[in-house]
Parts: C-alpha cells; sequence; structure tokens
C-alpha cells in the first residue's frame, strides 16, 4: 500500500496489482470521517483481486471541494497508465466517482445513492445536508457537469427516496454520457448499500458493476425483488410508509403500518420510527402515530427535538402531564428555545 496524496482534508490510498488490467478508485462516504475504523471498502476491495486506491476523506464532509483535490486526482490518474478504471462510491462517494470519472478516464463509474449537488441555489429539494452545504461556503460542483462520452454510468438508488430528484438532474445531460444506466431498488433509503447488504445482495452487485459481470447484477436485481415481497427489512417499511406518505395514499399506508407494527416496534431505528410517525402524522393517522414517537422518545432520551415531537403528540390527545413529564428535563438546557418555549408555555401554564 503506497499513500499518494495525504493533506489535513484527504488521503490517497493505493494499492496496486500487478497481474490486474482493471483498476478501482472509490470515494469515501460522509458518514465516519477521520473517526471511520478502516480505509472505506478495503475488506471488499481486496476480495475482488485487483488493484485498487481509495480517496479517503478526513473529518469534514467536504463533497470534495476542498484545494488540491484535483492535482492529487491527477496524480491518482498517472499511476494508473495503462489500466482499465473504474469509480466507485456510495452518497458524497457517489458523487465524487461521477464528479471525477472523465479526470481519471474511466471505463465505467459506480455510484450508489450518490447527489448531483448539494447547493441550495442548484437543488433547492436537498435539505439533508444544508447545513454542511453552507459550512463549505462555496457551489458544490454538480456531477453532472463532468459527464464524458467515454464514460459508462451507472447508479443503484431508490426511487421512493429524495435521491431520485438528483437522479432526474443527471438525467438532462445523459447525452453527454457514453451511457447512463440506472439501477432502481425500491424502498432500500439513501442507505441504499446498507439495505442491499441486509438483503444478502450487496456483493453480487458491487462485483457485478466493478467488474463487468453482468450475470451478477441480474442475479442481485432477482434477488432483491424476492427479498422485498417475501421478508422485507423494518427499515425498507419504514421506507414504503415514508414514500406512501408523501403521496397521501392513506388507505395503503394504514394498512402497510398495521399489518407490520410489531416488526417496526421491534427492529426498526429510531430514525426509521420518527419516518412512519411524520407519514402518518401528515395523514390524519394520529392515534397510530404515537405509539411511534413515544418509542422513538424512549430510544432517545437525551434528544430534546424526539422530546418536542412526543409532547406534541401527547397534546394531541390531552395528555397534559405526560407531555410535561417528557419535556421537563430540558427546561434550562440549550434546547429551551423556539418550539421548546411554545410547548413548554402549552403544558406549565394554568
Amino acid at each position: 500500500m503506497k499513500i499518494l496524496t495525504q493533506t489535513d482534508d484527504f488521503a490517497v490510498y493505493h494499492f496496486p496489482h500487478d497481474n490486474s488490467r482493471h483498476h478501482i478508485v472509490a470515494f469515501s462516504n460522509a458518514f465516519g470521517g477521520a473517526t471511520r475504523q478502516e480505509i472505506t471498502a478495503k475488506g471488499f476491495l481486496e476480495k475482488l483481486g485487483v488493484g485498487f486506491s481509495v480517496v479517503e476523506h478526513g473529518d469534514k464532509d467536504h463533497w470534495w471541494t476542498v484545494a488540491c483535490i484535483d492535482e492529487a486526482i491527477s496524480n491518482l490518474k498517472e499511476n494508473l497508465v495503462g489500466r482499465e478504471i473504474v469509480t466507485y462510491g456510495f452518497s458524497m462517494g457517489g458523487y465524487g466517482a461521477l464528479r471525477f470519472a472523465a479526470r481519471l478516464e474511466a471505463k465505467r463509474a459506480v455510484a450508489f445513492a450518490p447527489q448531483d449537488t448539494i447547493t441550495p441555489s442548484e437543488a433547492p429539494f436537498e435539505t439533508r445536508w444544508a447545513w454542511q452545504a453552507q459550512e463549505i461556503g462555496a457551489v458544490v460542483p454538480p456531477a453532472r457537469n463532468f459527464f464524458s462520452r467515454d464514460t459508462e454510468y451507472y447508479v443503484t438508488f431508490d426511487p421512493s427516496d429524495i435521491d431520485l430528484f438528483h437522479i432526474r438532474r443527471m438525467l438532462e445531460f445523459r447525452d453527454r454520457c457514453k451511457t447512463f444506466n440506472v439501477l432502481p431498488f425500491w424502498f432500500a433509503g439513501h442507505a441504499v448499500a446498507a439495505s442491499l447488504k441486509g438483503a444478502g445482495v450487496l456483493s453480487y452487485l458491487a462485483k457485478g458493476l466493478l467488474t463487468f459481470d453482468d450475470s451478477s447484477v441480474r442475479l442481485a436485481q432477482d434477488l432483491y425483488r424476492q427479498y422485498r415481497r417475501s421478508s422485507p427489512s423494518a427499515a425498507m417499511i419504514a421506507q414504503a410508509a415514508r414514500s406512501l406518505g408523501r403521496k397521501h395514499k392513506q388507505r395503503s399506508l394504514f394498512r402497510i403500518v398495521r399489518s407490520n407494527m410489531d416488526k417496526l416496534k421491534r427492529e426498526a431505528s429510531a430514525e426509521d420510527l420518527i419516518a412512519v410517525y411524520f407519514a402518518l402524522r401528515d395523514n390524519e393517522g394520529m392515534e397510530d402515530a404515537l405509539p411511534f414517537v413515544l418509542q422513538v422518545a424512549s430510544y432517545e432520551p437525551d434528544n430534546s427535538r424526539f422530546a418536542c415531537h412526543a409532547a406534541d403528540a401527547l397534546l394531541y390527545f390531552g395528555r397534559r402531564e405526560e407531555a410535561r413529564s417528557a419535556l421537563e428535563r430540558f427546561v434550562g438546557t440549550s434546547a429551551d428555545d423556539g418550539w421548546f418555549k411554545t410547548l413548554w408555555a402549552r403544558v406549565s401554564g394554568p
């Protein structure tokens, strides 16, 4: 292993393989940063038996806007002369895989749930990383602006997620690509890679896309469809509920939540449970929604926002003392502002 570039913002790790004409360049995703215990995807990429490099970001999710990144990519390219390059990444890493494919003269770019950009003026629908966009303080260049007619693009995403809007932006520029291929995996959520791993199909899909094995890609698609129909995870059920809620398909929403109530309560994460709560709340389903928000508040008792949601739901049913109990531990803390003050006034007044 060689370190081709190392700065405070990112590093480029290089794992050459003399007997492989393929070389994979992976970009790290925004979760983990400097706390990540291992180089992104290193274990998986080693199993493929090909050379690979990893562009690993530091402790700031900068969406590859930092100084020297273009120079580092050019330096990496000089070390890959004669290789058939595939770029690879998830989320912010997927953005990097799309953005730098042309610079590396990659034959293929493989991106899981990528963004086209997170800059609000460019993509106003994208609010998940608004604070990071503000922190970056510069335009995150749209990935689609860097598409190349010499590269095949493969994008894996969940059409029920906000990521769909990024894919639509990219499709507007597909004539700039050799090919632009979309691989939809319904209800996998933004964490599509984790959902596919939970379904036991990620290794087939990633291996197929990265090593040009179309049969493995088709197998992954078939296995996922079977999994989604026969034994969907709690996260997938929550994503389906979120999608149905946005479309105000109340009957289907209530049916899927009620028929999977026990599984959701037993297996869903706090993030998934609050998503189900919002979907029900916004579709006149407060009676069904209440147990979910109370469970979320019990999962993360130090989260003032969850406590506010729980109190708000309890007040809807006139359960004032319970709402007061949910809020009182946050009085006088940094949470004691805005919405919290309004709720506290309702539970502590005459």
